[in-house]
């Protein structure tokens, strides 16, 4: 239902805009094979989202390896300014 309004609305977008697009998703029981005026869905054959998102595996490698070696070198500084450890807690982590 939720995926279901939100390509009916991506394809008024389109629509308005006079663009046509190509969607590709998964084959999750919650996404239609309905079809659209601008919108063509491909639905992805099974077991493939591991080959088509290594794209994005690699991007979230690079940042935890960033983000690690920051977290470190705040470590490292803090320890060298003799100060206090800081501490990570999840509303830190996430601003």
């Amino acid at each position: 239902a939720i995926f279901e309004r939100w390509v009916k609305s991506l394809n008024t977008s389109c629509r308005l805009k006079k663009k046509k697009i190509l969607l590709l998703i998964d084959g999750a029981s919650s996404h239609s094979n309905n079809e659209y005026t601008h919108i063509k869905l491909h639905i992805l054959p099974p077991h493939t989202t591991s080959y088509s998102q290594l794209c994005d595996a690699e991007i979230i490698n690079l940042f935890k390896s960033y983000y690690r070696k920051l977290y470190l070198q705040n470590i490292v500084d803090a320890i060298n300014a003799k100060e206090e450890i800081p501490r990570l807690n999840i509303l830190e982590a996430i601003r």
